[in-house]
């Protein structure tokens, strides 16, 4: 017997949510959203970009886990960058009309702290990826970059949805 049943059994990714990224594409475009080879593949990009390069991240619509993840990434390679990358900028490209949690602590982190570093774009739905060309086209426009950092569209796993506990 039990009070109460925890299941947790992670995220799916919506594979057909970014055009031109999948599963089986992720090591060109990694997610980086499960620890383990896709940090690990993250970093090595981040770490061979060349001075003045760019990072380029989407963000997907909320509901995803973890919401301040996008966001405090996006510092945490700004301050990289701004250490390791002379003239290097980083964009995040937000599914989301705006920053989703901590908006002041973000904002203030995009505007001021890193301000001339990271270029932040609400609205920004992703229309297609291109991973030979290192390309993102959204609908306010297209980004070229050094890295391309697509988090996908996130779902409870394949457990829950089977069982029918995913309901929103």
């Amino acid at each position: 017997p039990y009070a109460r049943l925890v299941r947790s059994p992670g995220i799916h990714f919506v594979d057909d949510s970014v055009p031109g990224w999948s599963v089986a594409t992720q090591n060109l475009m990694p997610h980086a959203y499960k620890a383990g080879s896709q940090t690990q593949l993250l970093k090595a990009q981040i770490e061979a970009m060349p001075e003045g390069g760019v990072f380029a991240m989407i963000a997907p619509p909320d509901p995803y886990r973890c919401p301040p993840g996008p966001y405090e990434r996006a510092c945490m390679v700004a301050d990289y960058v701004r250490q390791n990358k002379p003239g290097s900028r980083v964009i995040v490209l937000d599914a989301n009309p705006g920053i989703t949690v901590e908006p002041e602590n973000f904002g203030t982190a995009f505007n001021e702290t890193y301000s001339g570093i990271i270029e932040y774009y609400p609205n920004a739905t992703v229309t297609e990826v291109d991973s030979p060309n290192r390309a993102i086209y959204t609908t306010i426009g297209h980004f070229a970059a050094s890295v391309l950092n697509v988090i996908p569209d996130q779902q409870a796993g394949q457990i829950v949805r089977d069982i029918g506990l995913a309901t929103a």
